[in-house]
């Protein structure tokens, strides 16, 4: 049997609900990252595997897939390296949540490899607000682990170090709907000695097979979150389900902003209209210089980066972390570390002062 052919009797097989072997279903999840065959039958393939009920061994199988099929790195640095990404289609279109935490979590000495892509639904991506802060989106995956080194912080672009993923790139923007491509990526940080991280995700029905996944994985300290109001973040705005995921096991538990003193804001106050928008506001709570709502919501995501960092033990303790980067100048100064070695500074400057961000 080709392997088009596989991929077709694994898509009959997810549509009509039988049951199917690890082996036949990794032989199409490879199939279609590796080998020619029309667009329609990856699409199809996609599509039917969307719909069905995905549990932990689908998702098991297409995470080791895109695994293999990467440009894994090992950065060694001298600190722990932790990730924080969210699976995205909310549809709710915050500002850059996710990213503005990634860079204040750094700035509290926390080494942190920001792995994303383009923006499949939302406003955008944490590639586009990197590549508008000037960050090189086509630098070296050398120079991309160096800057890591040196900095504690660095962007892996996800088509860079994801090729397989071009392969179908196309196909899923014509399809118009996130797949669960969307889901298991963020499970795929091409760094091998990742320590933590912080997976954000919108559909609640994927909390526990997620959780299963990472529970498996070479990761130590993985926390989950899914918010009420149904943000891939902990929010300020509704209660979150986290699950905190270890070696010893896991534990589920909910979480009110009030349990932190933080206020509750709506929707609104942590929306943009335009990608921006997001740029500017996301800036913004990195120079200390956004309104209450926008700064908690990112203070509160930097807590959870920094307990799977093992730099505090509480979300509160996170809290008083991450506030005191944003205060004292260290989120800011971090921006401009990262974008001298791997951007230019002028033209960070340039965006400063259209969004009134100068000293």
């Amino acid at each position: 049997m080709s392997s088009e052919d596989v991929v077709r009797s694994v898509t009959s097989k997810l549509v009509y609900k039988i049951d199917l072997k690890d082996e036949e279903f990794y032989k199409a999840v490879n199939s279609i990252f590796t080998v020619d065959m029309p667009d329609a039958v990856i699409a199809s393939f996609l599509t039917a595997l969307t719909t069905a009920r995905i549990t932990k061994r689908e998702l098991k199988i297409i995470r080791k897939v895109l695994r293999q099929e990467s440009v894994s790195v090992f950065a060694d640095t001298s600190t722990p390296i932790i990730d924080n990404c969210g699976t995205g289609g909310d549809m709710i279109n915050t500002f850059n949540i996710s990213t503005a935490s990634a860079i204040v979590t750094a700035s509290a000495e926390c080494s942190v490899a920001k792995h994303g892509n383009r923006s499949a639904s939302g406003l955008c991506g944490s590639a586009d607000f990197f590549e508008r802060i000037v960050f090189n989106l086509d630098s070296p995956v050398d120079d991309v682990v160096n800057c890591l080194r040196k900095t504690g912080l660095s962007f892996f672009y996800a088509p860079k170090f994801h090729p397989a993923l071009g392969r179908v790139s196309s196909i899923r923007k014509q399809m118009g709907f996130k797949t669960v491509l969307n889901f298991v990526g963020p499970l795929c940080n091409p760094c091998t000695d990742i320590t933590g991280q912080v997976i954000g995700v919108s559909d609640i029905g994927l909390l526990g097979p997620l959780s299963a996944v990472m529970f498996d994985s070479e990761v130590d300290h993985i926390i989950l979150v899914h918010s009420d109001d149904g943000l891939d973040e902990l929010s300020n705005t509704s209660e979150s389900t986290i699950i905190d995921v270890k070696k010893s096991g896991c534990r589920e538990y909910r979480f009110s902003p009030k349990s932190v003193n933080i206020q509750l804001a709506t929707p609104r106050d942590i929306q943009a209209t335009s990608m921006d928008d997001s740029v500017k506001y996301t800036m913004q709570v990195i120079y200390g210089a956004a309104g209450s709502a926008k700064e908690d919501i990112v203070i509160l995501n930097s807590s959870l980066a920094l307990m799977v960092g093992d730099k505090v033990d509480t979300i509160k303790e996170g809290i008083e972390m991450a506030r005191s980067a944003v205060r004292s100048g260290a989120a800011k100064a971090k921006i401009r570390e990262l974008i001298d070695l791997c951007g230019n500074r002028d033209k960070l400057e340039h965006l400063e002062k259209i969004y009134d961000l100068t000293d």
